[in-house]
């Protein structure tokens, strides 16, 4: 809606505030404070920096594929690959978001931080949907276990001594991770408040998505090996060797790309609709008053798992994103609707971080599939089935040898 030039803007609705006064760019209602805040960081989401960031991403990957040599998969558990992907994915998110090591790859365990941050998620959860109840919502610490609310002090506390020991590397750090652009050339940030909410909206940001990709890529991959076998082939015979998988050589892998976004599509990660005030307008031929929110959303999930957009929309088939010049394109998928097809969103508030995503999921999944022959462990799990989607997914094991 707000994606189309010389429209009214469709502002946010209150669904994503968790509370607080600072809401961070993702959740800011106010357009100018959020055109403000992304326009800082655009020099941090650019080619050039994203060149730069490539041997981090490389050095984390690497470290990825020598602890599964180590602690292996050959057991009858095997290895569960979420978990993997969770230390991955954020290690290389505290790196890029705060030069911070979280170090889950390196202890093969998971931290603190990201064991309360999931916490964080039944806690959202339970606050939107009292939000609609409000008779209820004064009660809403009553749904809340006890184990989550322990955890919000000690996760807030958590962010807040992290940007203070991020701050006081400022000059040393200049222009090396994300932060640094949010206090670009000297300026000070309005409150402390607003640069802890800045600054978990850009580890959030480069952590949930990813991870999330990465291992529904892996099941789904699994579970089909018609798809398997083609990107094996297309990996292992385009590099002559490991060292040779580089971000610029991976963008022309066509087959690569279309099982991230397969993976994408069947797996939504922002699944639910993202509610605005209309200001007045018209929406598809239909007027809707100022200020009504009703029909002013769209729930992804239920848009890319549409059988009116996609052909076998709930099977897993990466030729959807092929065009007629790859080899193994399928003309059924000809009339798949692609336009409904949208994981970064768009308009003004698209992701920024996109490219940067994609680069490391492309470098991480080539380097797996170079690496290991994977089979699926635990095949009575169903991806759609046992995922619940909180403030986050809720995801199965996905156990490999």
């Amino acid at each position: 809606m707000a994606a189309v030039r010389n429209r009214e803007t469709f502002v946010k609705t209150e669904f994503q505030d968790l509370g607080g006064n600072e809401p961070g760019i993702t959740a800011e209602r106010d357009p100018e404070k959020h055109r403000v805040v992304a326009k800082q960081l655009v020099p941090a989401f650019s080619p050039r920096a994203m060149n730069s960031q490539e041997e981090d991403v490389h050095r984390y990957v690497d470290l990825l594929v020598q602890q599964l040599d180590k602690h292996g998969g050959t057991s009858l558990e095997g290895v569960d690959m979420r978990d993997w992907f969770d230390w991955l994915v954020l290690d290389i998110a505290g790196y890029m978001a705060w030069c911070h090591e979280f170090n889950n790859l390196r202890d093969a365990q998971t931290c603190v931080y990201l064991r309360e941050s999931i916490q964080i998620g039944l806690f959202g959860t339970i606050r939107q949907v009292l939000k609609k109840f409000p008779l209820l919502f004064p009660l809403a610490p009553l749904f809340i276990p006890a184990s989550v609310t322990r955890t919000i002090p000690t996760w807030i506390q958590f962010n807040r001594d992290i940007v203070a020991e991020r701050l006081s590397k400022q000059e040393k750090l200049q222009g090396k991770d994300y932060f640094a652009w949010l206090l670009r050339d000297g300026s000070k940030a309005p409150t402390e408040e607003w640069l802890v909410a800045q600054s978990n909206v850009l580890l959030a940001a480069g952590f949930d998505p990813l991870t999330n990709i990465l291992t529904s890529a892996v099941y789904y991959l699994c579970k089909t090996p018609r798809a398997l076998n083609r990107l094996c082939g297309e990996v292992r015979n385009d590099f002559a060797s490991y060292a040779d998988i580089r971000a610029e050589k991976l963008q022309t892998k066509k087959y690569l790309q279309a099982v991230l976004d397969e993976s994408m599509r069947i797996h939504t990660n922002a699944a639910f609709g993202l509610p605005r005030y209309s200001p007045g307008a018209v929406v598809d031929g239909e007027f809707i008053p100022k200020g009504h929110t009703g029909p002013l959303q769209n729930a992804s999930f239920a848009t890319t798992h549409s059988s009116k957009y996609f052909l076998h929309a709930r099977e897993f088939w990466p030729e959807r994103f092929l065009g007629p010049d790859d080899k193994w394109y399928e003309e059924r998928f000809e009339h798949d609707y692609r336009k409904a097809f949208k994981p970064f969103s768009q308009g003004p508030r698209a992701c920024p971080g996109r490219e940067i995503g994609m680069m490391q999921a492309r470098i991480t999944l080539a380097k797996l599939i170079w690496s290991y022959d994977m089979e699926l462990l635990n095949q009575q799990i169903d991806w759609e089935r046992d995922s619940k989607l909180f403030l986050i997914w809720d995801r199965p094991e996905v156990r490999v040898s």
